[in-house]
């Protein structure tokens, strides 16, 4: 399925500077794996990035070109490392699952599905915005996440099953950028189950009575 709903342009233009903090990066890269249109969009950025470079006065920086041939060989001499098992079992189970093996990394524990509200479960991954994880979050066939806002900035891509905000339907590989301007209720379809990549610089606040009492769950 290709995704109709794509990152923003100035969200592709600091990944491909290199310029984005790492939870930023993280959501962009995972979205590439998942979208043709976004990967032509960030290579012709990063090339007219290089034709930049390319174009600029050379400058002598006084590199010992000797010094850093010589560790290159040493460092080749040495013995390849190990096999880092724990990321490649995570690999594995994110395959399995149909997830973008890019998140691997980020998984402490594997693919391990905790308690985060009533009928909900997440995966914190080890990368913190401001503090705050990006998480991994499994909502069950026709769930509803109370209307909310966000004091920040609240990024998600959907990798499994659907969702519906007002008119829109995110399906997998869609990207939904939210802020401070923005309220919305999120509908999972009855269809199936949603697994969703959410990467923010904050909790949401809730809106409703019922998202008040899930509040404590969100951190």
């Amino acid at each position: 399925m290709t995704p109709t709903h794509h990152l923003p342009e100035d969200l592709l233009a600091v990944y491909a500077a290199g310029t984005c903090g790492e939870p930023e990066a993280l959501f962009v890269a995972t979205h590439l794996t998942l979208c043709k249109q976004c990967r032509e969009s960030v290579a012709v950025l990063e090339s007219i990035g290089g034709h930049t470079i390319e174009t600029m006065t050379p400058m002598n920086v006084g590199v010992d070109v000797d010094a850093l041939l010589a560790r290159a060989d040493s460092s080749s001499s040495k013995d390849a490392p190990k096999v880092d098992e724990r990321l490649v079992a995570a690999q594995s189970q994110l395959a399995e699952a149909g997830m973008p093996t890019i998140l691997a990394r980020y998984l402490p524990d594997g693919l391990k599905w905790r308690f985060l509200a009533p009928g909900v479960k997440q995966v914190e991954l080890d990368v913190r915005w401001n503090g705050y994880p990006a998480r991994l979050v499994k909502f069950p066939a026709g769930y509803v996440v109370p209307m909310h806002t966000h004091p920040g900035s609240e990024y998600t891509i959907v990798l499994a099953g659907a969702f519906e905000d007002g008119d829109d339907t995110m399906r997998r590989g869609d990207v939904e950028v939210r802020d401070e301007a923005h309220r919305h209720e999120l509908r999972i379809t009855k269809d199936a189950s949603c697994v969703c990549l959410f990467v923010a610089d904050a909790a949401p606040i809730p809106l409703t009575w019922l998202g008040r009492l899930l509040r404590p769950f969100l951190g």
